[in-house]
């Protein structure tokens, strides 16, 4: 039960503390700072296990801290202490050194008992300096608290994961048009040690997150009036994309200013806890079993001579060999001699495409959707006319 002060150098014992009870622990922690602004360095050391006769005559362990006020060089004057007022507190457990904290001239010190206090959640004492050395009396006992630590699990469904655009289930609110869904239920389940009676949550959800900002959505919250936490979901009938799984994001935050509990202390969230979840959910595909589709598209078309008088017909023929073929669309670039002048429309033989003129970089090109899906085993024949463009 000693503190030795050694020499820098060489390690040589300069001068050493002896505790005045066995067992007390006396230097299972030292600190060391200049209390009484003297200039000189002042030593504390604890007894963590140090007992007391109390006034029924029974030793009663409540920890103490001796205070070595320095007198120059190695010199010391005799301890003062400090005792601890809570029995199996472990007043003393450990010391720090703190600059002054009142602004009166004098460094403070703090003393752990971190058994002590309601439930032996420990506590911290807070004593200031004086000119004589440290005031006996603390001028603040902190109690140990900490911010209740919340765990969450969340869970987020679809159902169903396959959506089918013909089955038209569901209706919108304001025309009772009938639509495609889907629900999506989500549940966050919070706990935590310490965590207020009522927690409150930010829930947000983000649909058809995989598409670009700009893209068309391809599917729509519904309005409901139940209080139920599942949401319908409808698909926009005009869309194209049918391949790209349709993703919901699901994001959550506390909110920590409703969730203060009694004492003030807000809870955070456990580091380790997503904060986030997704699912998908995919469009029924022509495209067999695997939903994965396999499309065989083959191209022909009738030979033009070019020097006739007559308006120029270009009639294509594709034809779809495998599975379904989405977004299928028949492209044909017009060379300078010619000029797009329509669909044919009147013949029983042909078929009758949406083709739209564009011009792309200088570049004059006739679109003709096939299908949306073309499916296996289908064919499309249109036929395009084009007129000369006479230059002079």
């Amino acid at each position: 039960m000693q503190v030795n002060i050694f020499n820098g150098r060489n390690m040589e014992s300069m001068l050493n503390f002896t505790g005045t009870q066995m067992a007390a622990y006396f230097g299972h922690s030292v600190a060391a700072t200049d209390l009484n602004n003297d200039g000189l360095v002042d030593l504390f050391v604890g007894a963590p296990l140090f007992m007391e006769r109390g006034s029924d005559g029974k030793l009663r362990e409540v920890g103490q801290v001796s205070v070595f006020l320095g007198k120059g060089g190695f010199s010391f004057h005799t301890p003062v202490t400090l005792s601890g007022t809570e029995i199996y507190s472990r007043f003393g457990s450990s010391i720090a050194a703190l600059e002054d904290l009142d602004m009166d001239g004098f460094n403070d010190i703090a003393i752990a008992a971190p058994y002590g206090g309601p439930k032996h959640r420990g506590l911290v004492y807070i004593h200031n300096g004086r000119a004589a050395g440290p005031d006996p009396v603390p001028s603040q006992v902190l109690e140990g608290r900490a911010r209740p630590v919340i765990s969450v699990n969340a869970t987020l469904d679809i159902s169903p994961q396959i959506l089918n655009p013909e089955d038209r289930n569901c209706k919108l609110p304001d025309h009772d048009t009938p639509v495609s869904c889907f629900k999506v239920k989500y549940c966050v389940k919070a706990s935590g040690r310490g965590a207020p009676a009522s927690l409150k949550f930010q829930v947000d959800l983000v649909l058809d997150r995989l598409k670009h900002k700009g893209a068309t959505k391809r599917v729509l919250f519904l309005h409901s009036k139940t209080s139920r936490y599942a949401k319908n979901m409808t698909d926009d009938s005009e869309f194209r994309d049918k391949i790209t799984p349709i993703s919901v994001f699901m994001e959550f935050t506390l909110d920590y200013q409703q969730a203060a509990d009694k004492t003030g202390l807000l809870p955070i969230l456990d580091q380790t806890t997503p904060t986030n979840i997704s699912k998908q959910a995919h469009i029924l595909l022509d495209c067999g079993d695997d939903n994965i589709c396999k499309p065989d598209l083959q191209l022909d078309q009738k030979e033009i001579y070019i020097g006739d008088d007559n308006p120029l017909t270009l009639e294509v023929t594709a034809e779809n060999r495998g599975e379904g073929a989405y977004e299928a669309e028949l492209h044909v670039f017009l060379p300078p001699q010619a000029d797009f002048t329509g669909v044919v429309r009147n013949s029983e033989t042909l078929s009758r495409l949406s083709c739209a003129y564009k011009t792309e970089n200088q570049t004059r090109v006739v679109v003709c959707d096939l299908g949306n899906p073309m499916k296996g085993g289908t064919k499309r024949s249109p036929a395009l006319r084009a007129g000369h463009v006479c230059q002079v």
